[in-house]
């Protein structure tokens, strides 16, 4: 496929993929300008003559497809949410237009909301790292671990992560940050320490790395009954201790 755009004096070669169709839309031209086109037939012998030129055509714009301008964007909020009133608050643009946020594909309750700001209340399912999704009415936007909720009042848990670099063996990091957030776990009465494994990280070795975490509490809180589990379901840490009170 050729195209003129001086009457047929020069031709052009639309750069494009042979096929066998009858028809085709030529891209990359200036739109309002008047082209001419001929088409060359090729086969495994050789390439035809060329057709005779077509009438003038005046190309058009590319159309555009609409994006929705109802979805919310510039969305800002505290990474780690310490949420001891059970809520959290979602700064941005287009926020009056959310219908629904889902937390971890929980829905969540909303609150309040405004054009630059939504408040909505965090599921008791929810703890830890949480995707977010807004959706409007024009379609849905997902954040990936927006958020960190450490602790909701609602269903009196803490979620603490402790993160152990080398299995089964606490580095200097590690007794800093525990005994930083000793206040979190003094008054618990029960502490779970879940282990992850994973291909690379086999049951015992995860099992083991809980066994080390709830050492640790015990040591600090000789009160809290411990338990140990192990998940296979991702986590942002190797160990996390779930805290009931």
């Amino acid at each position: 496929i050729e195209y003129s755009s001086d009457g047929g004096v020069t031709w052009q070669t639309w750069s494009h993929t042979a096929s066998t169709g009858t028809s085709a839309t030529v891209t990359g031209l200036t739109p309002g300008t008047n082209y001419q086109f001929r088409v060359t037939a090729v086969n495994g012998i050789g390439a035809s003559v060329a057709t005779t030129p077509s009438a003038p055509v005046a190309a058009t714009a590319q159309p555009v497809a609409s994006v929705p301008n109802n979805l919310p964007r510039n969305i800002e909020v505290s990474k780690k949410v310490d949420t001891s009133d059970g809520k959290v608050v979602f700064g941005g643009d287009n926020m009056e237009a959310v219908k629904i946020v889902m937390m971890n594909n929980v829905e969540a309750i909303i609150l309040t909301r405004t054009p630059k700001s939504l408040t909505a209340s965090i599921p008791k399912e929810v703890l830890g790292w949480v995707n977010v999704e807004f959706i409007t009415t024009s379609g849905s936007i997902r954040f990936e671990s927006l958020i960190y909720v450490e602790n909701v009042k609602a269903n009196q848990i803490a979620k603490l992560r402790l993160g152990f670099t080398i299995p089964r063996v606490l580095n200097e990091a590690s007794s800093k940050r525990l005994t930083a957030v000793g206040s979190k776990f003094t008054s618990a009465k029960t502490a779970t320490c879940v282990g992850y494994y994973s291909d690379r990280i086999t049951r015992k070795v995860a099992l083991a790395n809980a066994r080390t975490a709830c050492e640790l509490i015990s040591g600090r809180n000789r009160k809290a009954a411990t338990r140990l589990a192990v998940t296979k379901q991702p986590q942002h840490a190797s160990v996390v201790v779930y805290f009931n009170y």
